[in-house]
């Protein structure tokens, strides 16, 4: 599925999904690079173009490599709020970096969207802190816990190169 909004100059965003079979060692198992300019109408228009594509294929994450794009950026049903309020919905994660992992962790399967119809069992942190950049390059810390804390470890093992068949327990 290609989805394609404008982006200022009038340039096409277009975006396919990454499947692990024919892509891994292009997109999937290679560590993205940092984002180092932050171009707002560029990074909103991704922004949306991996929300659409993660909601209408049923995702609740998505990782810029996962659609070919080399740079450390997720997408993700995750609220999270600062100062000025909460930001509900699919929010956008820019240059993520897991300060702290909680020692106590949970044990449950996971599916991801390059690797269709794969569940393994993945042990993950209960509770994580994040620091992350916003589309216009501003900083956030933020502490997840529970499944929003699993959504973004599993996403940034994307932006790592690594899959849940490099992580998970096939039982």
């Amino acid at each position: 599925m290609n989805i394609s909004p404008f982006e200022k100059e009038r340039k096409p965003i277009e975006i396919e999904l990454v499947y692990l079979d024919k892509d891994i060692k292009r997109h999937l198992s290679t560590r993205t690079k940092d984002v180092e300019h932050f171009d707002v109408t560029r990074l909103t228009n991704l922004h949306r173009v991996m929300t659409s594509l993660m909601n209408s294929i049923g995702g609740v994450g998505l990782s810029a490599n996962q659609v070919g794009i080399n740079e450390s950026i997720f997408v993700a049903n995750v609220p999270f709020e600062d100062e000025y309020g909460e930001y509900k919905g699919t929010n956008i994660f820019i240059n993520p970096v897991i300060c702290y992992k909680s020692f106590s962790k949970r044990s449950s399967r996971e599916g991801c969207l390059s690797i269709p119809g794969m569940y393994p069992k993945v042990e993950r942190s209960k509770q994580i802190s994040l620091e992350f950049r916003g589309i216009d390059g501003g900083i956030f810390w933020q502490d997840f816990e529970g499944e929003h804390a699993r959504i973004i470890q599993h996403e940034i093992d994307h932006l790592n190169g690594r899959t849940i068949k490099d992580v998970g327990r096939f039982v």
